[in-house]
């Protein structure tokens, strides 16, 4: 940066250094209550311990599980939260212009100190720093902001070595721990679709024997647990089979639940200007995949447009309208974990630099 463009300062800013294509979340306490007042002598005692106990916790809060909540939320896409500077100002990167434009609209009405207090705090946090209650207030610098855009516009499409970012190499890392997490659903996915072709035909039977005579079709998961709630009453002997299917589709959810965690906020947190553009297909291609089968698995969800190839066969022509979508979950479930799993070692290894991780 030129010496004659150096950013204007402000008695009340707190200091940062801001490095090029960055800006920083400046946060601060709006207000809090301690669990015991009289443990501090003044107010002003008690407001400047208080920050540097917040400037701690948040110097070993993990920002992925930060990134999580916004990534739920859907907002600070392109985003990385990078890392906490001089305390509370938290350093952010962005993978393209509109990432950042997108951050600013949110400061502009004020909703950034909301999600600020929402990635940050809870019942937890207020007990470990004794509190009552904290009310943090975030806010950007418009200098920063108008630098910054100018920087990543000028950037052009030139790739970053992911070494030289403040916690690819780590993301990465985790990544590579996660996938032993992986393969351990994979495992026990593997295991339950193995399960469920040995006794397909014992489950199809007791589904066609559950259900009224005159239903010709499942439209979801709901209808059929409703259905079997209902033969419950009458049937002495039980579901054992269905049972089983419905422990394994909600083992399958749960799996799933973590991979968002352990692969997709972690795969969040790495700049797509470290990434070739084949990285960043695959990257793509994990978010696109774990949303799409996430949202297959859920109840309400149309079990007539769920098609497993290699098993339609297994299932009788004039009765794939009644069965095929039950059918078809717990294998596209496992063909769907695989293929994440394929897509972020292809991701982790594709790496220019030929990491060892």
């Amino acid at each position: 940066m030129d010496e004659d463009a150096l950013e204007v300062k402000d008695d009340s800013r707190p200091f940062y250094s801001r490095k090029n294509c960055r800006i920083g979340l400046y946060i601060d306490i709006y207000d809090a209550k301690p669990i015991d007042p009289t443990e501090f002598g003044s107010e002003q005692f008690f407001l400047m311990s208080l920050k540097d106990k917040v400037g701690e916790y948040f110097e070993e809060f993990d920002l992925v599980k930060a990134k999580g909540i916004l990534e739920k939320k859907n907002v600070f896409k392109g985003v990385i939260l990078e890392k906490f500077d001089m305390g509370l100002v938290l350093t952010l990167a962005f993978d393209n212009v509109d990432a950042l434009d997108a951050v600013w609209k949110l400061f502009q009405p004020n909703k950034l100190s909301a999600l600020v207090n929402e990635m940050f705090l809870d019942q937890n946090a207020l007990k470990a720093l004794g509190l009552k209650t904290l009310t943090l207030q975030a806010r950007l610098w418009e200098d920063e902001y108008n630098y910054c855009r100018n920087e990543i516009l000028s950037a052009g499409p030139a790739r970053v070595s992911i070494k030289k970012t403040a916690n690819g190499i780590s993301m990465l890392r985790r990544l590579r721990e996660s996938q032993k997490i992986l393969q351990n659903h994979v495992m026990k996915c593997r295991d339950q679709e193995t399960v469920f072709d040995r006794n397909l035909g014992e489950f199809i039977m007791e589904v066609k024997g559950m259900l009224p005579e005159n239903v010709t079709s499942i439209n979801n998961l709901k209808e059929f647990v409703t259905n079997l709630k209902m033969a419950k009453g009458t049937n002495r002997k039980g579901f054992p089979y269905i049972e089983q299917y419905l422990i394994t589709i909600e083992m399958i959810r749960e799996a799933f639940a973590e991979l968002e965690f352990i692969i997709l906020h972690p795969l969040a947190q790495i700049h797509a200007a470290c990434e070739t553009d084949n990285q960043r297909l695959l990257k793509k291609s994990v978010f696109e995949t774990h949303t799409d089968m996430t949202k297959r698995l859920k109840s309400d969800q149309d079990l007539q447009k769920i098609v497993h190839k290699e098993w339609e066969n297994k299932v009788l022509f004039r009765e794939r309208k009644l069965l095929l979508g039950l059918v078809s979950l717990i294998p596209l479930s496992l063909e769907k974990i695989l293929d994440i799993d394929h897509m972020v070692d292809e991701y982790i290894t594709s790496y220019p630099e030929k990491l060892k991780i």
